[in-house]
């Protein structure tokens, strides 16, 4: 019976040693505590988290948990009085205090152990530090709460929607995903009665309103802008369309009524203008002998200043006493073909006309223009003014999308391999790509936040705030991005850049200068490539240089790398794609600096790229 009971009970004995092992060496806090505040026992990972050596430093140091551990003692009685009534505590959080006197918070589940008389003679405890998370939940909820505020405040209709595709995979609707005061400012319809809404039952159409546009911005991942005119409203509007993901679109409006309004004014003007022309009306027309100038005889409104027969076209029109400097009256005879000049002459802008009549009789109009030239000027400032501004929008949106891209094949480069071969994975592998697929996540967050502040920069809302920093410093932050990236094409990325050297730079911009080079790079360079990053200083400044061993650029693509009117956009070497504005924003941040950026490079043998930034004094 003995030697029965002997055998059945080691499977129980194994059992349990296996279990006291997983909790010593679990990677959150296990511990049983006294009602009375000592630790009766503990595994490793608790006495980690508060900055003991070991469990057994640990119990032996702390007598009083309330006063030592909690970073509010009272803490310790609400506790105790949760227990006591309810005889468990589930996912409670509590902030407690290191062995350094750090604070850090807990969540923490515990149960009561009670004996024969129900009384509590201990608690078995389980905790983590979800510090970061809870660091990491408020970034994200300001994050959201900055990005609602610009999404908000925008003047642009803004509306996400969702591609809607029939089981042949053809674009046949979309849905009202997201809405923005502006949208129902503008058409009357509430967010609360258009989100979820299918464009058709919205608008009241058989086919979703511009459907073959925005199903091409889909399908092609493509950004695409439109004019059109809600006749309804009787306004025009330039729609550009993004896609911030699969099966997703974006439409940003911006109400242009007011230039078309103005174009169309213009129009209407010069037509008039020149029916007017047609009938010289409001234009001094004369006739005049060739020789003398004597004016033979004017229309109405040369009579009206005085310009008669009788008397000469420059004593009349300029006042003078000879012939005007500006005259082509003799230009006319000698070449035989009509002469026209436009003239500022004492403030005021005249088009000038000779053309001939008769042997010794020519033709002279003179029209006022200066009210044209002044109009002129404005429609040229104008246009400027718009080109400027919709150039700088496209630019935004493609900036969006260039820099959002590179972030999203790590990840979805993680969740790939993690689908393939989940099942043969032990649980360290899982925890591993979960750990990067973290990294990656963080990293994308601080990207969007990056490309808000820029975004904020161009309306002028956001300081430019160079600062010293350590140079070192920021190229490791970055190279964390593009690691992932790096790896999966088992890229090694060299660093030598001497600690000692300290840059004066604002460090959003400079990091996002940095993180587009190094993306490049990666995107360029072959499999077992490699990329080594230097930097050296020279008196007040700090050249750095990023060279890779990828497929190169020949000279046509080199002399449109920086030109925003000639972009560049070029396949990696596994088909990683990009918007060819990276290396303007990069141009215009390291200038914004004072410092200059060039790129040498042949095909074949490399790319090298190099830019200048002030040295920290």
């Amino acid at each position: 019976m003995r030697r029965h009971s002997k055998t059945a009970n080691q499977p129980n004995q194994a059992t349990f040693s296996d279990s006291h092992d997983i909790l010593m060496n679990a990677p959150i806090g296990v511990l049983t505590s006294t009602p009375d505040g000592r630790y009766i026992a503990v595994n490793h990972a608790t006495a980690e988290m508060l900055g003991y050596d070991s469990p057994e430093e640990l119990i032996k140091s702390v007598t009083d948990i309330a006063a030592q551990i909690y970073a509010d003692p009272s803490d310790r009685d609400r506790f105790k009085r949760v227990m006591e009534e309810h005889g468990e505590v589930v996912n409670d959080e509590y902030r407690f205090r290191r062995r350094d006197g750090q604070e850090f918070l807990a969540s923490i589940s515990a149960r009561a152990l009670r004996d024969n008389s129900s009384k509590i003679i201990a608690y078995q405890v389980f905790y983590q530090d979800i510090t970061k998370r809870k660091q990491a939940e408020e970034a994200l909820q300001e994050s959201e709460e900055q990005f609602h505020s610009l999404f908000d405040s925008m003047k642009e209709l803004v509306v996400l929607h969702e591609m809607v595709f029939d089981e042949h995979g053809e674009a046949v609707n979309y849905k009202i995903i997201d809405c923005n005061p502006a949208f129902t400012a503008t058409t009357g319809i509430k967010r609360e009665d258009a989100l979820g809404k299918l464009a058709t039952d919205l608008y009241g159409t058989e086919t979703a309103p511009y459907l073959s546009e925005y199903a091409r911005v889909v399908l092609e991942g493509e950004p695409h802008s439109f004019t059109t005119c809600f006749a309804s409203k009787g306004k025009y509007f330039e729609v550009n369309v993004v896609t911030p993901k699969k099966n997703y679109f974006a439409t940003i409006a911006s109400n242009i009524t007011e230039r078309k309004r103005a174009e169309k004014r213009l129009e209407e003007e010069f037509s008039l203008r020149n029916a007017l022309l047609d009938n010289i009306p409001n234009c001094v027309a004369l006739i005049v002998k060739k020789d003398t100038r004597e004016i033979v005889a004017s229309n109405r409104a040369g009579h009206e200043i005085g310009a008669v027969p009788g008397k000469t076209c420059f004593q009349t029109c300029a006042l003078r006493n000879d012939p005007c400097p500006f005259c082509r009256a003799n230009e006319l005879w000698k070449s035989g073909q009509l002469q026209q000049i436009e003239v500022e002459y004492r403030g005021t802008w005249y088009n000038g006309v000779w053309a001939p009549l008769s042997n010794d009789l020519f033709v002279h109009y003179i029209f006022d223009i200066t009210a044209r030239k002044r109009a002129e000027e404005e429609v040229r400032l104008i246009n400027q003014q718009l080109e400027k501004a919709n150039a700088e929008k496209d630019k935004f949106f493609a900036i969006i999308a260039h820099d959002l891209r590179s972030p999203f094949i790590g990840f979805l480069s993680f969740i790939r391999l993690m689908v393939r071969h989940i099942e043969s994975m032990s649980q360290e592998d899982i925890r591993k790509l979960a750990v990067d697929m973290k990294g990656s996540a963080e990293n994308l967050y601080n990207l969007l936040n990056n490309l808000l502040d820029w975004a904020r920069m161009q309306r002028g809302i956001i300081p430019f705030e160079p600062r010293p920093q350590p140079l070192s410093t920021l190229i490791r932050d970055t190279l964390q991005l593009i690691e992932p990236s790096a790896r999966q094409k088992a890229i090694v990325v060299r660093c030598s850049v001497p600690e000692h050297i300290s840059i004066l730079a604002d460090h959003p911009m400079l990091s996002t200068v940095i993180r587009n080079l190094l993306f490049n790079a990666v995107k360029f360079t072959r499999r077992d490539g490699e990329i080594s990053i230097t930097a050296e200083q020279d008196e007040g400044a700090v050249r750095f240089s990023i060279r890779d061993t990828g497929v190169g650029m020949d000279e046509a693509i080199l002399c449109g790398l920086f030109a925003l009117d000639r972009r560049t956009c070029l396949r990696g070497t596994e088909g990683e794609r990009g918007s060819g504005l990276g290396l303007i924003l990069c141009k215009e941040f390291v200038e914004k600096h004072g410092g200059k950026i060039w790129v040498e490079s042949e095909p074949g043998k490399g790319t090298k790229v190099f830019f200048t930034l002030p040295a920290a004094s």
